[in-house]
């Protein structure tokens, strides 16, 4: 096989990207980002395509993720190649889910779809591999040449194969598929689709056929049963339908009485409560008349408001205030006169003051005794004391003038007091004041015969009371008289009935259920006949179409016996392949070890030669596990504990010796990502040699970002920069 030309309209960070292809080795270099691993990967999904998102897996393990175009759509480009003979045109469209991928697979010179390569089958078919075997052969990306054994190793499959036969076609892996796929014709992976299964279903449903069968026929048998009680029961139905009919015939004639019996005896409540009610309106009337009479002596009496009332309550009460004003004005002019006849009477009769003869006999006797004791006799110095005693006489008169004038000055402060008091002003206003609040008082009371406001207010409550009472009686007149008005309308709508006389007794003195009673019943009745009816109808129908279509019991339990020994022949055959097929593992198992040698052999020769006969004896176990021997020292060392770049360079010989022992002489593509990454200059370079003299392949690919590592192949005219 050989690419020559890659058109990526949309893959990663690609977009419309054209890289054209020869023959033998190709090194396309280019710096780190540039997109080398993304076309790697975009060769890859071409041929195989790509597996659905995972939400397990992380953005650099799920290449549908992340190789989506950054620019957004879908991932999308062609790829033109020439394989046996022939030009293809490969062309694929792949978007988040795989359901949605669209491949197309054209001839190169005349654009025809090729038809005879299913769309997934289109690696397997150029490269004889699936799409995990591609990764771990003929796909060497960066520190990626460790492979692990899976589950359903194909590399080992064929390498098996090839040793036991030299060629695929007649290999256990056929085999094995053909096993797997006469199992699945019989058991599908999901146990839910085959031969088997289809048989236990038809099994289960002849069996249900059977059992409903056996139902139907017992109901077939309670069905004519059934049917004849049905009609029994519909014939009590119709008598009971004919009686109640009868009934209610008999219960709407004596509802008709009722309602004539209760129509007269409303009549003769309307009119004895019209013949009350004329004469409640009579006695209303009478009433009213009276009391229209009463208020007649109040025609001249004027309606008070509570303001003016209370204007002459307050108007009496000042007249009160008024009149007792001036009985004290007249008190205390009664007074002052009285107190200036005392000023006179007090005033004329005021004494002297001092005896003046009374004291100048108490001077005379006074000298006397003096006189008359120096020079007669001591003993009339008593004369001194009757001189002081008539002196002190003397005097007496002076103390009661005193008083009077106290008296008198008090009576005279007195009297100014109420003259300054009583003005005659003053009671001139007081009268004319009195006046007025009389003529107030006589405007309103006179007319009336009231002697005071309590009267006046007695009889304008009386007044005030007839009024209600006038209204009262009014309210109570249109009462009547709306009362009898209905009354009157009442009996006009009264419809005329049939007289009680007119019925017969059966009907009056029928006591059975009422009429609306007996529609219920009679609905129900009916209800019960409808359903009755259908019961037999369904019942008849079963009788003649269900029953009659039902299949006779010999022919499904013959047809039931058939599928089961179909059934036992199908399971015993496939119980001999799922033997057949142990048999085969078990033989695969044996065979396992005779390629194991070739293997060994291959892969030495090619170590050896990449590290100069350092290692070249070593042993492969099924999970591709290296052990290897140094030929120096004799040690048996696990390729685990090796260098970063001796490792590599082992399990890229273990890639290149499966590839060789699977492709023989002709490997359809070599496709290496920066493979000699880890590996020192000298060792590099002998890989690239080996990689190009000794592997018989179409195409290598070589993607690189060193300049050192692009001239390993040599100066290669078929170098490419991206």
């Amino acid at each position: 096989m050989i690419l020559t030309k890659l058109e990526v309209k949309h893959f990663g960070k690609w977009k419309d990207f054209t890289l054209d292809l020869s023959g033998g080795v190709n090194v396309i270099l280019g710096r780190n980002e540039a997109g080398k691993s993304t076309l790697c990967a975009f060769l890859y999904a071409m041929f195989f395509g790509l597996p659905n998102e995972s939400k397990k897996l992380g953005i650099r393990q799920d290449w549908r993720k992340r190789y989506l175009p950054w620019s957004g759509g879908a991932m999308e480009g062609t790829l033109h190649f020439q394989a046996d003979g022939r030009s293809y045109v490969l062309s694929r469209k792949l978007g988040k889910m795989r359901k949605g991928d669209k491949v197309s697979l054209k001839d190169g010179i005349t654009w025809e779809e090729v038809s005879d390569i299913a769309p997934d089958e289109i690696g397997r078919h150029f490269f004889g591999l699936g799409a995990e075997a591609f990764l771990r052969t003929m796909f060497i990306g960066q520190m990626g040449t460790v492979i692990a054994s899976g589950a359903d190793d194909e590399i080992l499959k064929r390498l098996a194969n090839l040793h036991q036969s030299g060629e695929e076609d007649i290999s256990y892996q056929k085999v094995s598929e053909l096993l797997e796929k006469a199992k699945h014709e019989l058991i599908s992976k999901s146990e839910k689709t085959g031969i088997l299964p289809k048989l236990e279903q038809d099994i289960e449903r002849l069996e249900q056929e059977l059992a409903e069968e056996e139902s139907l026929m017992r109901q077939y048998r309670d069905d004519i049963v059934q049917r004849a009680q049905q009609k029994e029961q519909a014939e009590k139905l119709l008598q009971e339908q004919k009686q109640w009919t009868e009934q209610k015939a008999l219960a709407k004639q004596h509802g008709r009485f009722c309602a004539a019996q209760k129509n007269a005896a409303e009549k003769e409540r309307l009119t004895k409560r019209k013949e009350e009610n004329a004469a409640k309106i009579s006695a209303q009337q009478d009433k009213l008349q009276s009391i229209r009479e009463k208020e007649k002596k109040f025609s001249s009496f004027a309606d008070f408001t509570q303001a003016g009332l209370l204007g002459l309550a307050q108007a009496e009460e000042e007249r009160e205030k008024t009149l007792e004003k001036i009985a004290q004005a007249e008190q205390k002019q009664k007074e002052l006169a009285e107190m200036e006849q005392k000023k006179k009477e007090q005033t004329g009769r005021l004494p002297r003051g001092v005896n003046l003869p009374m004291l100048l006999i108490a001077a005379a006797v006074a000298v006397m005794g003096i006189v008359f004791g120096l020079m007669a006799s001591p003993i009339l110095f008593v004369l001194l004391p009757i001189s002081v005693l008539l002196g002190a006489v003397a005097f007496l008169g002076l103390k009661e003038r005193k008083q009077q004038k106290e008296e008198l000055a008090a009576l005279e402060k007195a009297l100014e007091m109420l003259q300054r008091e009583e003005s005659v002003g003053e009671t001139q206003a007081l009268s004319q004041q009195l006046e007025r609040l009389n003529q107030k008082l006589d405007a309103a009371l006179k007319p009336v015969g009231a002697a005071n406001v309590r009267e006046f207010t007695a009889i304008l409550e009386e007044k005030q009371k007839l009024k209600q009472e006038e209204r009262n009686a009014e309210t109570e007149l249109a009462f009547l008289t709306e009362a009898d008005q209905q009354i009157e309308e009442d009996l006009k709508r009264m419809q005329p009935m049939e007289e009680t006389e007119d019925f017969s007794p059966q009907a009056v003195s029928y006591s059975g259920p009422a009429e609306e009673e007996l529609d219920l019943l009679l609905s129900q009745n009916h209800e019960k006949q409808l359903e009755i009816q259908r019961l037999i109808e369904s019942a008849g129908f079963r009788l003649d179409h269900v029953f009659s279509q039902m299949r006779s019991a010999d022919i499904i339990l013959s047809e039931l016996e058939q599928k089961k020994e179909e059934k036992e022949h199908f399971l015993f055959r496939y119980n001999a392949l799922c033997v057949a097929q142990e048999c085969m593992e078990e033989s695969y198992l044996e065979l396992k070890q005779d390629f194991a040698p070739v293997l060994n052999r291959r892969v030495g020769e090619i170590l050896s030669t990449l590290t100069d006969g350092k290692y070249e004896e070593l042993k492969i176990a099924d999970d591709y596990k290296i052990m290897l021997k140094e030929q120096e020292s004799g040690q048996i060392v696990s390729a685990e504990y090796l260098s970063g770049g001796t490792y590599d360079i082992l399990y890229f010989a273990l890639r290149l010796g499966i590839t060789q022992v699977i492709f023989s002489d002709k490997i359809p593509l070599l496709v290496l990502d920066d493979a000699f990454l880890q590996m020192d200059d000298v060792r590099a370079q002998k890989a690239a040699d080996f990689t190009k003299n000794n592997l018989s392949a179409e195409q290598i690919l070589y993607f690189t970002c060193h300049e050192s590592q692009a001239d390993l192949f040599g100066n290669n005219k078929n170098r490419i920069m991206i």
